[in-house]
């Protein structure tokens, strides 16, 4: 799969480790400093890594606020399963401001029929295709971490 987190041009931390509070807050300052605004940026995460965010103690065992919440409390976190993963045990992390990526659809949404696939039980199969693409016009604007532990 690629997308934007393939872009060779998005800034990519190198940071190792599993998500804490200091590589969200990296994220965040390396995304200011390129001079992108962080008021309306956003985390995409895998799923893997929001639970790590969620379990994640921010000040210590018994404080009572998970790095999740601190990190909500400023800018918004999605999870996905749509991030590849760059090898077993590592995932990914986006952080930026979104409204600086062009999506795009291409032709019409095409159907085609499937009458040998369920053959058997005389059902029939319908696929869908649709050919879409991404292209990131500020690429300062987004920074990415993809060695991350979970």
């Amino acid at each position: 799969m690629t997308g934007i987190s393939q872009d060779s041009n998005i800034t990519a931390l190198n940071l190792s480790g599993s998500m804490a509070l200091a590589s969200a807050s990296a994220m965040i300052a390396t995304v200011a400093k390129a001079n992108a605004s962080v008021d309306n940026s956003v985390f995409v995460v895998d799923h893997d890594v929001y639970s790590q965010m969620f379990a994640t103690q921010a000040f210590g065992a018994g404080s009572g606020m998970s790095i999740l919440d601190i990190i909500q409390a400023g800018n918004r976190v999605f999870r996905t399963g749509y991030l590849s993963r760059p090898s077993a045990g590592k995932a990914v992390a986006l952080f930026g401001d979104f409204s600086r990526v062009t999506a795009a659809t291409f032709g019409a949404v095409e159907i085609k029929r499937d009458d040998l696939t369920k053959l058997a039980s005389g059902q029939t199969v319908l696929n869908l295709e649709l050919y879409a693409d991404t292209v990131v016009r500020q690429p300062e604007a987004l920074v990415k971490w993809a060695n991350i532990t979970v």
